[in-house]
């Protein structure tokens, strides 16, 4: 965490949210933040870092808990999966473990900035500040692909946008993400999307390497991009350019109940993000707490 920060501090890529107001407005599209395509992230606490369940789980510095996971996890599937069910790729195993919990390098991430703040601040009970994050997808991978450039990387990638569907066949997944030969990050989207991660308009920010966190890697990436004096946008010399590269956000916790009614209008809430009883669950007890929400909708019942 602390690399990552050290880049946000020298871009100030730090926003700190004052008010409700100013918040709608940093996420409208109208806004800054939202003026170029990007991928989100919401932390209920500002304090949390930008790294994978597998990064918390523990030191794997030869992936061999990775490994074990995966194998474990296949030797499972093979009792509730049918044949045509199964993934075919090491990406959408990860993907599917990912989905049921299962600790893997795949960190969420989200095109909407609205879906991102619902994460950050569905906890409004808490005192914590929450955080929003903000990733170029373009940049990033420009980055990526400038490291592995310098390696004994053998597959080519082309520099023009982030979409690059070759990284989800098993030969360019494996190789750069499950070697352990590289420190990169890119954003992938699976190719068909279970209902959840349709829902969520969901990606992953998906990191190579070994034993080293997807923070880290992400703030490398990063800097290699930033200290490229033949970068075709000029080294970064564009005024508020490397602003917008990695951005945070944060929410004040004065302010997360009444953004969650705001989220609640816009019918961002966790049965239209889970698509299923344990969401609509979670829902209704959303509702009752917000008292005064449901106070609002009960007085319009009445008049009408």
């Amino acid at each position: 965490m602390k690399r990552l920060h050290e880049y946000l501090e020298k871009n100030k890529a730090i926003i700190y949210i004052n008010s409700v107001e100013e918040c709608i407005e940093t996420f409208s599209r109208s806004g800054n933040l939202s003026s170029t395509f990007g991928y989100f992230r919401g932390h209920s606490n500002s304090d949390y870092a930008l790294i994978s369940t597998l990064d918390r789980f523990g030191n794997d510095e030869y992936g061999q808990n990775e490994k074990l996971l995966i194998r474990q996890f296949k030797k499972s599937a093979l009792n509730f999966l049918k044949s045509n069910q199964l993934p075919t790729t090491a990406f959408e195993w990860l993907a599917l473990m990912q989905h049921y919990g299962v600790p893997t390098r795949l960190l969420d991430l989200t095109t909407s900035p609205y879906i991102a703040l619902y994460f950050a601040v569905c906890d409004f009970e808490n005192k914590n500040d929450g955080a929003v994050w903000r990733i170029n997808p373009s940049l990033l991978h420009e980055g990526s692909i400038i490291k592995l450039q310098h390696t004994d990387f053998p597959y080519k990638l082309s520099m023009h946008g982030f979409h690059q569907p070759e990284l989800l066949s098993e030969e360019y997944f494996v190789e750069i993400f499950l070697s352990g030969k590289y420190e990169v990050c890119f954003i992938l989207e699976p190719e068909k999307a279970e209902q959840r991660l349709y829902q969520q308009q969901g990606a992953f920010l998906v990191s190579s390497g070994r034993g080293v966190a997807t923070d880290n890697i992400l703030a490398e990436v990063m800097f290699e991009l930033i200290n490229m004096k033949s970068y075709k946008y000029g080294g970064g010399k564009k005024k508020g350019f490397w602003d917008w590269n990695i951005v945070k956000v944060i929410i004040p916790s004065k302010i997360k109940k009444q953004l969650f009614l705001q989220l609640l209008d816009m019918n961002i809430n966790s049965s239209t993000l889970f698509p299923d009883l344990s969401g609509a669950a979670k829902y209704v007890t959303e509702f009752v707490k917000c008292s005064e929400y449901i106070g609002n909708r009960w007085n319009l019942m009445k008049i009408t």
